[in-house]
């Protein structure tokens, strides 16, 4: 027993010693972070830079980052001001990454791993004989996930509408501007487009219309046959004294094949379309008309949670429909219910006499 207590009592001793010694005391850790951080999106065959910051940068000398992505390795990271780095010496290092290809329908986990390496300076008077240099190492590991743009994303790829018309439901989520694109309804913004083509049977009148989409996008019809050679036959952003989404109407001719590009007004306009082609139709001005069944007018309640049903419908056949109905306590902000046509939601009634207003949409 007391062999082995001399040795654990000495090995201590034995390492403070190393320490004096050489002058050097634990050196600190690299304080690393990257950017896009773990877990962002990023879009298929696109070039993305990529950034590591050496939060204390200051404190070591000889920093060098290198990274693993994909079939690549050694990736020098820089910090010399050339493109796509800003500055020069700031402890922020940057290389351009392009993402892998994704086929339409699938997303793909990408793993990007940095390893930043850092000498501690010599201490200061340096010691005789001189201590060996202290390098310091850390690895991050952040994943990426890849999606791909919409498969109507170019105007070649365009999606075909049938000639009787239809209601179709998409995205511009991830989409692009193609080089030559024109700058649809003169919004100098215009981001993410998409891209339909439709050819009426008949001569008619069409209304185009996005009533029920998720963001206000940019509507635009044309005939061409390439994305720099569009003639512009119609074109339409928010209609604001009709409270309405973007939507056209003009007379085609049978057998001509119409351009449709939906975009957003600027890089945030994206999200869920609702794309109706309709010949001979004209544009929903009608508001829905909305029917309170339970409970009736002038009712008491000992309670503040009231439970409400009704009716919702447009009062054309050729309406867009209901897309939503929402239940509102006097001036406060409107409540989404479950259903349209038939629907039914809960409120909480502050005390005394209130109004319920049925604004739908």
């Amino acid at each position: 027993m007391r062999f082995r207590l001399r040795v654990s009592l000495i090995s201590p001793v034995c390492l403070l010693f190393a320490w004096t010694v050489f002058g050097q005391t634990p050196p600190p850790p690299l304080q690393v972070s990257v950017s896009p951080p773990d877990g962002s999106i990023l879009i298929t065959e696109t070039t993305n830079s990529v950034f590591v910051m050496v939060g204390n940068f200051d404190q070591f000398t000889n920093v060098t980052v290198v990274g693993a992505f994909g079939s690549r390795q050694n990736i020098p990271f820089l910090d010399d001001g050339q493109l796509p780095d800003q500055t020069p010496n700031d402890g922020t290092f940057s290389a351009d990454l392009i993402m892998p290809k994704v086929p339409v329908g699938t997303v793909s986990n990408v793993t990007l791993r940095v390893i930043v390496s850092g000498e501690v300076p010599p201490p200061d008077p340096l010691p005789e004989p001189p201590p060996p240099p202290q390098i310091v190492s850390a690895t991050n590991t952040v994943k990426y996930v890849v999606v791909p743009r919409p498969a109507n994303d170019n105007f070649t790829n365009a999606f075909k509408i049938a000639p009787e018309g239809a209601v179709i439901l998409a995205t511009n989520n991830y989409a692009s501007i193609e080089p030559g694109e024109p700058l649809h309804a003169r919004v100098p913004t215009v981001a993410a487009s998409v891209w339909w083509t439709w050819s009426p049977a008949l001569n008619t009148n069409a209304l185009i219309d996005l009533a029920g989409s998720s963001f206000d996008p940019v509507l635009a019809v044309y005939t061409g046959t390439s994305v720099t050679n569009l003639l512009p036959v119609a074109a339409s952003t928010r209609d604001t004294v009709n409270n309405l989404k973007a939507h056209v109407n003009f007379d085609a001719r049978a057998g001509v094949t119409y351009r449709i590009a939906i975009a957003g007004m600027d890089t945030n306009g994206v999200g869920d379309i609702r794309l109706r082609v309709a010949p001979g139709r004209l544009p929903d001005t009608n508001g829905p008309v909305t029917t309170i069944i339970s409970p009736a007018s002038e009712s008491l309640f000992t309670t503040n949670a009231v439970a409400f049903a009704g009716t919702a419908k447009d009062p054309r056949l050729d309406d867009t429909g209901v897309s939503q109905v929402f239940l509102q306590v006097n001036t406060d902000p409107p409540i989404a219910v479950i259903g349209t046509t038939s629907w039914a939601g809960q409120l909480l009634l502050p005390p005394g006499t209130n109004t319920v207003p049925m604004p739908s949409s």
